[in-house]
């Protein structure tokens, strides 16, 4: 009898370890996710701030007076756009370059479509 209960308690002993090892990992797991959402937040919370300032800046400061001047045309927008994706980058920082690539694949592309989307959202607005 005393065999039993030594290899009951070796077994549960065993099977707690496992358990108590599966749910470390688990709550790491778990916690490591947050983590992951919370820099993803923070990544995008600044990146859309950047968008936000920079085409505010260029409409603010080129946009207006072209379009006043009457000079306004879709060339100029497309030097007004590439004028912005290099504000843009040039205020991101390595990590932010690197983490838009990793998720979202071109950067330039995924910046043009962020600019695009806010003066969208602009118009729509207004």
């Amino acid at each position: 009898m005393e065999q039993f209960w030594t290899v009951l308690w070796g077994s549960l002993g065993t099977i707690t370890m496992a358990l108590a090892t599966w749910l470390g990992s688990y709550i790491v797991g778990l916690l490591n996710s947050k983590i992951k959402d919370q820099k993803l937040r923070t990544f995008l919370t600044k990146f859309s701030e950047i968008v936000t300032s920079c085409v505010k800046s260029l409409t603010q400061t080129t946009v207006q007076g072209l379009t006043k001047d009457g000079k306004f045309d879709s060339e100029a927008a497309k030097k007004v756009k590439e004028e912005c994706i290099n504000l843009i980058k040039a205020q991101l920082a390595p990590d932010m370059i690197e983490f838009i690539r990793n998720n979202f694949g071109d950067v330039t592309e995924y910046i043009s479509t962020q600019i695009e989307s806010f003066i969208l959202d602009c118009k729509n607005f207004h």
